[in-house]
Parts: C-alpha cells; structure tokens; sequence
C-alpha cells in the first residue's frame, strides 16, 4: 500500500468523484445478487476452473469462493492470505504468476 500510495489516492478519488447510484438501484442491485441461482449452473462448468482470492476480502469473503470452488466439477481454489478484494492491483506479481501458471498448465494439458 506504502509503495503505491499516489496511485490509491488518484483511484479513491475518481471514485469520490463519481455519482453514487440511486439507493432504489443500489438495493435493487443487492437483491439481484442475492437472488441469482448459482448452484445449479456452476455444477455444469465443463472447463477447467481456477477460483482464486484473498482470504482477507471484506467485499467477497473467501467462504464465498470455497463454496463456488466446491460447485464446479474439479475446479482449483486458490486462496492467499493477504490483498483484500482487488488483490490483482495489490499484488499484481502474485496474482498474474498464479493465472498466467493456471493457463498454462491447461494449455500444456490440451498438448
């Protein structure tokens, strides 16, 4: 966070900066995804899947992911300690070793 402080400040701003949705459509939005049946469809994902995040997402809790991981038929979870819900922009080496390493080892497995 130290190291990309500029960065995260120029972020929280444009998010400040942007208008804040309706609460209509903000609870509209929650009841969406509370409402989504998702057991059913992910029980059929054919390809290979990588579920991957932190166990520290406040956003998204990594209970979220273990229960989507145990849907999908084989799929791979990945949890790491630490990075919070955009873990791909606060540890972007990590998370791009894990998804380039992930798609590899498919493309290798279709050879």
């Amino acid at each position: 966070m130290a190291q990309n402080d500029a960065e995260i400040q120029l972020a929280e701003q444009r998010v400040a900066a942007s208008e804040v949705p309706a609460p209509e459509i903000q609870a509209s939005r929650i009841d969406a995804i509370l409402n989504f049946e998702h057991v059913e469809p992910l029980s059929r994902v054919k390809a290979p899947a990588l579920v991957y995040c932190a166990e520290d997402d406040m956003l998204t809790p990594a209970y979220f992911s273990r229960e989507i991981a145990s849907l999908i038929p084989g799929a791979r979870l990945t949890l790491v300690p630490r990075g919070g819900h955009a873990f791909s922009r606060s540890r972007t080496r990590e998370f791009n070793d894990t998804v380039l390493t992930f798609l590899a080892s498919q493309t290798e497995s279709q050879s």
